[in-house]
């Protein structure tokens, strides 16, 4: 059965968003041949008309039986709907195919870094991660910041989602220079050693692009990846076929041979 859990290695995640059905699946086969491991589908980003069970479930047969990550936030067609209405989007999602769904870690009560710790909205979305495990699916937490943030920060946060029922912990913060950025590489280190669950840690920012392309080496179980660069998927996530090349031909291992 695909899963986000127990790799070995970290998976490289093609990342889809289209407003159509056959530009979807035309991205979900490109990111495919691309070497892909898995998939992230962006439902947000799907035209409300074509959410359809018969649609999704079309579109999700066609990820080669690679994991699924189904993201449903306030972006994109999304963004008059409420909570509510987001998360049964990802429910039907899910029971559509989905492997892993995202709970936004600011659900039920949106505030401007994505961090909610309200105790009544924390509370319902327990019971939301509680369906989402009741279907046999998994659960991964985010929360897009749009700060800086110290490694502190950074692993109290991760330490509450992993404490809310998170199979996986999702954050991304903005690094906004060089010094911020080699941070972000030593706090990916110490997510490895405080959580129980497996993370993805992300910057954005104008500091983003060394730790995006090398998260996934120092701790992150996943990355995320794209086809091309375009205005609909953007410009700050490293492009599949650069990501596949680093990690599967540079050795990053300790040199464990002694010479004279």
């Amino acid at each position: 059965m695909a899963s986000f859990l127990n790799h070995s290695k970290p998976l490289v995640t093609g990342m889809v968003r289209m407003p159509d059905p056959e530009n979807m699946l035309a991205a979900i086969r490109n990111c495919i041949w691309d070497g892909a491991d898995a998939i992230g589908f962006q439902v947000c980003m799907l035209d409300p008309q074509y959410r359809t069970d018969k649609t999704l479930t079309k579109l999700f047969s066609a990820c080669a039986e690679k994991p699924i990550y189904v993201t449903n936030f306030r972006v994109g067609f999304n963004e008059r709907l409420t909570d509510e209405q987001c998360v049964e989007g990802l429910l039907q999602a899910l029971r559509c195919g989905g492997t892993m769904g995202d709970v936004m870690g600011d659900l039920f009560n949106p505030t401007p870094t994505e961090i909610n710790r309200e105790p009544e909205s924390v509370k319902r979305q327990k019971e939301v991660i509680d369906r989402i495990h009741d279907m046999g699916k998994e659960v991964i937490i985010s929360s897009h910041t749009k700060i800086p943030m110290t490694i502190n920060e950074v692993v109290e946060l991760a330490l509450e989602y992993q404490e809310r029922g998170a199979d996986m912990v999702k954050i991304v913060i903005n690094s906004l220079s060089e010094e911020q950025e080699m941070e972000a590489l030593q706090t990916t280190r110490a997510l490895k050693k405080a959580l129980d669950v497996p993370f993805l840690f992300l910057c954005n920012g104008s500091h983003y692009k060394i730790h995006r392309a090398m998260g996934a080496v120092f701790g992150c179980a996943m990355t995320l990846g794209v086809h091309e660069h375009d205005p609909i998927h953007g410009y700050n996530q490293p492009r599949i076929t650069a990501l596949r090349y680093l990690l599967d031909h540079f050795d990053f291992t300790p040199d464990r041979v002694m010479l004279d």
